[in-house]
């Protein structure tokens, strides 16, 4: 788990698809199996998390595969519907061993 989330560029059909690729550390990795959303509401991330003074409602975490073989924690901010739950940014969370 990455100490904290990083963003990402993110291809995906939104609500709840998972997603089909994504953009991290200049790498493009192609998503051939994803778990999720998982839709997770609460408190928890506040202190020191990414969102700083205007924390959202929602993250919806996706366990991903890529065609190579790696296997990811990804999510989003907010639902993929209602503005009001995040900005609808994407990041990692971390990395499978």
């Amino acid at each position: 788990m990455l100490a904290r989330p990083v963003p990402v560029d993110v291809i995906a059909l939104l609500p709840d698809d998972a997603p089909l690729m994504f953009v991290w550390r200049g790498r493009r990795f192609a998503i051939t199996r994803g778990d999720g959303p998982e839709h997770l509401h609460g408190e928890w991330w506040r202190d020191g998390g990414i969102e700083g003074e205007q924390p959202y409602t929602v993250r919806d975490y996706y366990q991903v595969e890529t065609a190579t073989g790696g296997c990811y924690w990804l999510f989003r901010l907010g639902d993929g519907v209602n503005p009001s739950t995040g900005p609808m940014r994407w990041l990692i969370h971390g990395a499978f061993a």
